[in-house]
């Protein structure tokens, strides 16, 4: 055999190779990208799934907050309602004490030994002031008290509303604070 013959033998064996190794790659980088798609198919609808849970969750969450709210602002306006209806009751025995002091310092005012009875009607005055002062601020405060109160409560059902309920740590309600 001539050199020229092994020459165009070796070129087509060589030329081949190139075409098998050309026609593999090919065949690797069709396989690759089908692969690729196919786990980017897959991602995405992973990622579809959880966007679809945290939107649900998040629906949940907003939903229980608003239902929290409602009910905060119920017991607001009964906690206002009593305290009115607590502030009518107090404005009258607040009156009711002032009349009595009136008429006892007046019927002091009148008895025999005036001098020692002229103090005792005042110190019945100054007592019923203070006592008339001191309802009022009691007021304030228990309606700041019920104020704080609903707050705290709302903020608790909104906490259990995000939080997630885990064994030994979930309460299937509330904590009832009149049990404490």
């Amino acid at each position: 055999m001539s050199i020229y013959a092994r020459l165009v033998i070796g070129l087509a064996i060589l030329a081949a190779l190139a075409a098998g190794w050309w026609k593999a790659e090919r065949m690797l980088a069709a396989a690759d990208a089908r692969g690729y798609q196919r786990r980017a198919a897959e991602q995405n609808a992973t990622d579809l799934r959880a966007s679809q849970s945290n939107a649900r969750e998040t629906i949940r969450r907003l939903e229980t907050q608003d239902a929290n709210q409602r009910k905060q602002d119920a017991e607001l306006a009964a906690a206002r309602s009593d305290a009115g209806r607590n502030a009518r009751d107090a404005e009258q025995l607040r009156q009711q004490n002032a009349d009595a002091a009136r008429r006892w310092s007046a019927a002091l005012g009148h008895t025999p030994a005036v001098e020692d009875c002229t103090a005792a009607g005042d110190a019945i005055g100054v007592l019923s002031d203070v006592l008339s002062r001191a309802d009022r601020r009691a007021g304030l405060l228990a309606s700041y008290a019920d104020a704080a109160h609903a707050a705290g409560l709302k903020c608790e059902r909104d906490y259990d509303a995000l939080t997630p309920c885990t064994g030994d740590l979930c309460r299937s309600s509330p904590v009832d604070p009149s049990a404490l």
